[in-house]
């Protein structure tokens, strides 16, 4: 107690730095509570503290990239594409070629190369044949045309009616028929 005492009537007497301050705001409690609450800013301006050289701050960007490294993203990002599109998730993608999945959307974004992926509904399984939906919807379409419910015509053909209603406005077929007045 008598040495932070002591320290703080030699800050008072501008015998200490801020700097040092600092430094023994490290060890002692009273210190770091006078620097926190006793107005610390205040002692500066009024000139009760010298003001000591700012350290300078580490920081942790690196320089420029070289030609090795960026030609080493550039192809692990490439070969997690690949993997994307072949099927694979991200993470099992990033994963297998080593780079996180942080690192792997960073340095995509920093080479402007697009991040391949597959979208839900355009997966292997659930991808189809255009020509196969075209042929579909024109038979249920036909079927309509001839005075068949669209929901029996889709059934007969052995498709869903909400399929056959989706294919049909992706492939701009749709048609409306007039209900007979009853």
């Amino acid at each position: 107690m008598y040495e932070s005492i002591k320290r703080t009537l030699d800050l008072l007497d501008s015998k200490i730095s801020s700097d040092d301050l600092l430094e023994g705001a490290r060890h002692s409690r009273f210190l770091r509570e006078c620097k926190q609450r006793r107005g610390f800013p205040e002692a500066i301006q009024s000139g009760m503290l010298k003001q000591g050289p700012k350290a300078k701050v580490a920081h942790n960007k690196r320089g420029p990239v070289s030609d090795e490294r960026r030609a080493d993203m550039h192809a692990k990002v490439l070969e997690v594409n690949r993997r994307r599109v072949a099927g694979m998730s991200r993470r099992a993608a990033c994963r297998e070629v080593q780079i996180g999945e942080q690192m792997y959307a960073d340095w995509a974004n920093r080479l402007n190369i697009k991040r391949e992926h597959l979208c839900k509904k355009s997966g292997p399984k659930k991808t189809a044949n255009l020509a196969h939906m075209r042929e579909k919807v024109q038979a249920i379409n036909t079927m309509r045309l001839n005075g068949v419910d669209a929901r029996q015509a889709a059934a007969d053909m052995g498709v869903p009616y909400d399929t056959y209603y989706s294919w049909a406005v992706a492939l701009n077929m749709r048609i409306k028929t007039l209900s007979p007045k009853k």
